[in-house]
């Protein structure tokens, strides 16, 4: 799976005139919205964004590691008025999956579900919050199902070939401050099995202006006469504005 923003940029309703990619060693790839619904056809109001997920089915037979690259390309409007715009996606076949890309405001509860195909030879999975980049001040995670949090490691456990699988949760602070965040790290018992997932906070837009003095309210003042009053402007949001 691979995650995308669709952002209309204008004014007025934009409707995707045409969508195109290159077939790949592993077929085509479908395009989705967050809840798992095909979207064959696309239209965006004025401002509006949507996150698409773009799907591919990774064959049996594919070696760990392996992967395929395609161009998307989409249009919107006609002839000498068309403008588009192309990305480029890569699909890896991976020990490790996670689910989601998560957009979210400082929240707990934040949520990956995270499936590995335990080797043959070893009944653990190892990664390092540290070396993924995930420790961060204020930021505490956990983990249920299948997976453990044990000190400076994620731990995943189960049979010898079996599928796992377990959840991993993030409690932001308030004041987390907005930015895009992509974590990985590969497993110490299998360089093959790769621990990815990405966040982005966004910012919070609050301002609170407070009037304090005078502090009896309301203040009466004779006209022509001038009057001095203070007041303090707060950025409670957890970003410069």
């Amino acid at each position: 799976q691979a995650w995308m923003l669709l952002h209309n940029l204008g004014n007025a309703n934009e409707v995707i005139s045409s969508t195109s990619w290159q077939n790949t060693s592993w077929g085509n790839i479908g395009l989705y919205d967050m809840d798992g619904v095909e979207q064959p056809a696309l239209s965006l109001s004025a401002g509006e964004v949507k996150l698409l997920i773009a799907r591919l089915e990774v064959p049996e037979d594919a070696d760990l590691g392996e992967s395929v690259s395609t161009p998307l390309t989409m249009c919107v409007g006609s002839d000498e008025e068309q403008t588009c715009q192309t990305i480029s996606l890569t699909f890896e076949a991976s020990g490790v999956v996670t689910d989601v890309h998560q957009r979210s405001v400082p929240a707990s509860g934040l949520n990956w579900e995270v499936r590995a195909d335990m080797p043959s030879a070893a009944s653990q999975l190892s990664w390092s919050l540290s070396d993924a980049n995930m420790t961060r001040q204020g930021w505490s995670w956990s983990a249920s199902g299948d997976l453990s949090i044990v000190g400076d490691s994620i731990v995943m456990s189960g049979d010898p070939g079996s599928l796992a699988s377990g959840t991993l949760t993030l409690d932001l602070p308030d004041d987390a401050p907005p930015a895009f965040h992509s974590f990985s790290d590969a497993s110490d018992q299998s360089a093959d099995h790769v621990i990815r997932l990405s966040l982005e906070v966004l910012q919070i837009h609050r301002a609170s202006l407070v009037v304090t003095s005078p502090t009896e309210q309301p203040q009466l003042v004779e006209v022509g006469e001038e009057a001095l009053v203070m007041v303090r402007l707060e950025n409670p949001g957890n970003g410069q504005d």
